[in-house]
C-alpha cells in the first residue's frame, strides 16, 4: 500500500491497514456511482414536473417543462436499472 492514502485506511485497527474499500468490488462501486446519477436525474425530473404543476395553477406555462421533466424521469429510471445491472456480480460486459 502506498503512502499518502491514510484517509482511505483505518490505520490498521481491524484489518491491518487495508483499504476500507477492499471488500467492495469495482463493479459494485460503478453500480453505486451510476445509481447516484440516476437518483439525481429522477429528482430533477420530479422537481420539473412538480414545478410545472405548480406553475400551471398560477400562469400559462410552456409544455416543454413538463416534457423535459417526464423525459428526465424516464431516463433516470432507465439509468437506475442500468446501475442495478452493473452492480450485479454475475453481469458480464463481454456478453
Amino acid at each position: 500500500m502506498s503512502t499518502g492514502t491514510s484517509a482511505m485506511t483505518d490505520g490498521g485497527d481491524d484489518n491491518g491497514g487495508e483499504s476500507i474499500w477492499s471488500d467492495v468490488s469495482s463493479r459494485e462501486m460503478a453500480g453505486g456511482a451510476v445509481g447516484l446519477g440516476a437518483a439525481l436525474l429522477l429528482f430533477m425530473g420530479v422537481a420539473m414536473v412538480a414545478f410545472f404543476l405548480l406553475a400551471l395553477a398560477a400562469v400559462n406555462i410552456n409544455l416543454d417543462v413538463l416534457g423535459v421533466g417526464i423525459a428526465l424521469i424516464l431516463f433516470g429510471y432507465a439509468t437506475l436499472k442500468l446501475a442495478d445491472r452493473i452492480g450485479t456480480p454475475d453481469f458480464d460486459f463481454d456478453e
